[in-house]
């Protein structure tokens, strides 16, 4: 879906324009990091407009994991009420088995405000992503 918003942005001489909001710039993250999707960043930015915009994005791993794992999350409470089948517990093991659940644990020694804080790459950047090291 990328490429084509690239290719209409191309032949239209218009912007290709991202807005991510909390998890989906993670993933808009990802998609970009790898060499094809370096390659769409490119294209994308050979109209000095095109941006990428996250809004409320974790990335730098988000405390709410934490209660979660912790068994501390409203939300969790509020599936296990809502799942008949499975209890708070069964959930919680689930919820631990995620692929890269660990990976949104906070590994900065800060304050979780990037909630409050938006962030936006534009071309002119050209040094959008970089992998974080791992711990």
């Amino acid at each position: 879906m990328l490429a084509q918003a690239i290719d209409n942005g191309e032949a239209q001489q218009q912007p290709v324009r991202i807005i991510a909001h909390s998890m989906g710039g993670l993933g808009v993250r990802a998609l970009l990091a790898d060499p094809d999707g370096q390659a769409r960043w490119k294209r994308m930015c050979v109209n000095p407009a095109g941006r990428f915009i996250m809004l409320g994005t974790p990335n730098g791993g988000s405390h709410a994991i934490a209660s979660m794992l912790i068994g501390r999350d409203a939300l969790v409470r509020k599936l296990a009420l809502l799942d008949f089948k499975h209890s708070y517990a069964d959930l919680l093991n689930y919820i631990t088995r995620f692929f890269g659940v660990l990976e949104l644990l906070p590994y900065k020694a800060t304050i979780d405000d990037s909630y409050f804080t938006a962030g936006t790459a534009k071309c002119a950047d050209r040094t959008l992503f970089t992998r974080r090291d791992s711990r």
